[in-house]
């Protein structure tokens, strides 16, 4: 029976440790234990020295971006005004254009009345001339005819035509072919 007992206390020491393991297993499992490592003052130097170097590239890295957004605003404003003002100098030279047109329309409207205004200068002169030739032709004929049969010197088949200078006797019918003569003389001029 002592063997019995001694059997049964082996087994739960051994149960025991069992769950003693087990126990110590599952805390092991989810504690972390702190790893020890021995470093040197070179070597946290060296980290230091690489943090810096690592952190100040970043801010170079964003200065950089930042002054190449700041450039980059900049072209684009640039651009902008650029923009107006080549739309300014587009609305300047179309408003020129236009004032262009106008004043050639005008030009040429007022070539056009100056045209006109000079053809009936033309025809009044024209009309004038021949005014003038008709009234010529009309005082020569009346002249004529005051002279050749108003006149009192008139004899049976001759007439007597004088005028400042001389006095001349004719015919009635070599007159009426004298005065064809003129006529036909004054048509052609």
């Amino acid at each position: 029976m002592e063997e019995l007992e001694r059997n049964i206390e082996q087994k739960k020491l051994e149960a025991e440790n069992a769950r003693a393991e087990a126990v110590q297993k599952e805390t092991t499992d989810h504690v972390s234990w702190p790893v020890r490592i021995d470093i040197g003052v070179e070597d946290l130097k060296s980290c230091f020295d690489q943090v810096r170097k690592i952190s100040t590239e970043q801010e170079e890295a964003q200065n950089r971006e930042d002054e190449a957004r700041k450039n980059e605003q900049k072209r684009g404003r640039s651009l902008e005004e650029r923009e107006k003002a080549v739309e300014r100098k587009e609305e300047v030279i179309e408003q020129t254009i236009e004032n262009l047109e106008k004043i050639s329309e005008t030009i040429k409207e007022r070539i056009r009345i100056l045209e006109e205004r000079e053809r009936q200068i033309e025809l009044k002169g024209k009309n004038r001339d021949t005014d003038m030739e008709n009234e010529n032709r009309r005082e020569i004929e009346q002249q004529l005819y005051e002279m050749i049969f108003q006149s009192p010197d008139l004899l049976d088949d001759e007439v007597k035509l004088k005028d400042d200078t001389r006095e001349v006797i004719i015919n009635k019918d070599d007159l009426l072919e004298i005065r064809q003569m003129i006529e036909a003389n004054i048509d052609a001029e």
